[in-house]
This record gives structure tokens, C-alpha cells and sequence, in this order.
């Protein structure tokens, strides 16, 4: 009855290891640090992925999500999300230096169902989660190939 249950935990063990590989294998996240040795940046890197005829359907794209006060530069717009965290209303704050790039903005829980989906505008942008229960979703903004995503907590 041991033997099984050690065969079965090594089983789990190494899917997640496998599961873990491959997800490290997308995404390469770097951070950047103040002089006090606070992180002030975090910089997603998505490396170049093929579909099975081998064609690119992603490029490179590297893009900086700040994880002190949630402002970063996505595309050619500097963008504000507050406040976070919340007890489910949140903004986003988009303040363009170009107006030629969309930005597309997907919220989520943690298994991926969409909650809300929409193209933000420039100045704040409102986003009501007060019915979904407390816990962790997630703000995915698109702007051509880059990608940045913000843990949105909800108390």
C-alpha cells in the first residue's frame, strides 16, 4: 500500500516538474531594482514560439509591468492600475504618447474565464469585479505583439 502511494506522489511530482518546464520555456520575467534594493520593474520576455509548420506566431517582445505602484510603459502609452488591492472596483489609468497603437484589456480569473474584455480609452478606464468572491484575477492589456499581465487581488 506504501509502494503505491510513493509511485503515485513521484508521478504527481514529475508532472508538475514537466508542467513547470514548459511554462519557463515561454516566458523569461526579469526585475530591475532601486539603490535600496527595492524592485521597481518587472520586464516579461516572451520568447518565439512555432506552430507546427513552423511559422512564428509570436515575437519577441519584452514589456515593463511596475510591481510597486502598478504604472508601466506598455506600447506607446504609460499605463496606471489602482488600487490594488481592491474590493472589486479598479481603474486603469492610460495616458498615450502616441494615439496610433489599441490596447485590449482581458480580465480573468485564475482558470481563464473572462470576466471582462473591451478596448481602454486614453484617461481612466472602470472595471467592476464587487461579484466575483475574493481572491486573485488577472489583467492581461494586448497592444500588437506585446503582452503584460497584473495580478489583480480582490479582498
Amino acid at each position: 500500500m506504501n509502494t503505491r502511494r510513493i509511485n503515485i506522489l513521484l508521478v504527481l511530482v514529475i508532472l508538475c516538474t514537466a508542467i513547470s518546464l514548459k511554462a519557463q520555456n515561454e516566458a523569461v520575467v526579469r526585475y530591475t531594482y532601486d539603490g535600496n534594493g527595492n524592485r521597481i520593474t518587472r520586464t516579461l520576455q516572451f520568447r518565439r514560439m512555432e506552430d507546427p509548420n513552423g511559422d512564428a506566431t509570436k515575437n519577441d517582445a519584452a514589456v515593463e509591468c511596475s510591481t510597486e505602484d502598478m504604472t508601466g510603459h506598455f506600447g506607446t502609452a504609460d499605463i496606471t492600475l489602482f488600487p490594488n488591492p481592491t474590493y472589486g472596483q479598479f481603474q486603469v489609468k492610460v495616458e498615450r504618447t502616441d494615439g496610433s497603437s489599441e490596447i485590449r484589456a482581458l480580465v480573468t480569473t485564475l482558470n481563464g474565464a473572462v470576466l471582462d474584455e473591451r478596448q481602454l480609452t486614453d484617461g481612466l478606464n472602470d472595471f467592476d469585479i464587487v461579484r466575483q468572491p475574493a481572491g486573485i484575477y488577472f489583467l492581461r492589456l494586448t497592444s500588437g505583439q506585446e503582452t503584460c499581465v497584473w495580478k489583480i487581488i480582490k479582498q
